[in-house]
């Protein structure tokens, strides 16, 4: 028994964890007349099917893949008709049991793995909510013929006896944008991006840039970002990205380089200023108080082209004038 969880699309809260859980056929006298998985959904996470009235695509069955990248790929996929999956009534904790069975043929035997044969079910979930401890904890009850923990008692069923391998962390970072004066006046509407440390976009599982912006208060929250996976109960995760200014509030300048900081397991409190990074300041540009992005950055750059005109108009004319003098 085993289980993984497969973070490849995961980046920040609205995401998607698939789950790999791994189990071995058994060799049977009598064969195989009951092959299910019952997988404990942490309050954090829902089943994610592309079609909404067909829970089925939200689940795919693999019989003996290969682990590649940490997680199971190949091998030979069931046809949907080849098993179920249902939804169950909310435990007493608040976790969500998702029941998937392989379907027996007439004879009550299920005939589509053998014994020895390695079945992994993996199961597509969104991230609805990031922990207060940042991390999702999840584990699956193997049921095989008369083998059945989870049934004892489905309401409160307990910790269930395979769990995630390495489980997947989250955490935020948050910080004040400030002027250069004296008294350092929040700024409001400043827009940052998420980067690696090599620079690049970190992107959501939509494939937008992750960006925050500086509220009234200044503040500015990137919140619920997937940091990694490690032991359960390891609360020590950290990683280093990137943040960089891509809109300077009006009258603003630009940040010239993104600024590396480092972000910690957990929800912070931004209402307390021990929990945030140091200020980022910004100092007053030169340039007339407009922005030069959008419609008024346009505006801007169509007066200076009419007052460039009217320049080279002006000059033409005193030529003119000078060679008619002479003449």
């Amino acid at each position: 028994m085993k289980k993984i969880a497969d973070t490849s699309n995961t980046h920040k809260v609205d995401d998607i964890i698939t789950w790999d859980l791994k189990q071995e056929v058994p060799t049977s006298e009598n064969g195989v007349t009951k092959f299910d998985a019952v997988d404990l959904l942490d309050p954090a996470l829902a089943l994610a099917p592309t079609t909404a009235s067909d829970l089925k695509t939200a689940v795919q069955v693999l019989v003996n893949p290969t682990k590649t990248d940490g997680v199971y790929t190949g091998g030979t996929a069931l046809d949907a008709s080849a098993f179920t999956v249902e939804q169950l009534a909310a435990t007493t904790d608040g976790k969500t049991p998702i029941r998937v069975s392989l379907v027996a043929g007439s004879d009550g035997k299920i005939t589509s793995v053998a014994a020895s044969d390695v079945v992994v079910i993996k199961i597509r979930t969104k991230i609805v909510s990031a922990p207060d401890g940042g991390e999702i904890t999840n584990g699956f009850f193997p049921i095989v013929n008369e083998y059945d923990p989870f049934s004892e008692n489905p309401t409160n069923p307990g910790n269930p006896p395979a769990e995630t391998e390495d489980t997947p962390k989250f955490g935020d970072y948050a910080f004040k944008k400030v002027d250069d004066t004296t008294d350092a006046s929040a700024l409001a509407g400043a827009v940052f991006e998420l980067q690696d440390t090599d620079g690049n976009p970190v992107l959501d599982g939509e494939g937008n840039t992750i960006t925050a912006t500086s509220d009234a208060n200044g503040i500015v929250h990137f919140a619920d970002i997937f940091l990694g996976k490690s032991a359960k109960g390891d609360t020590a995760l950290t990683k280093q990205f990137q943040i960089k200014k891509t809109t300077a509030p009006a009258g603003f300048k630009l940040l010239e380089n993104a600024v590396t900081v480092t972000f910690k397991q957990a929800k912070i409190d931004i209402t307390d200023t021990a929990n945030m990074g140091a200020n980022i300041v910004n100092s007053k540009s030169n340039m007339p108080n407009l922005p030069l992005t959008g419609a008024a950055g346009k505006v801007l750059m169509m007066l200076v082209g009419v007052a460039i005109l009217a320049l080279a108009i002006a000059l033409l004319m005193v030529q003119r004038a000078r060679q008619s003098s002479k003449g």
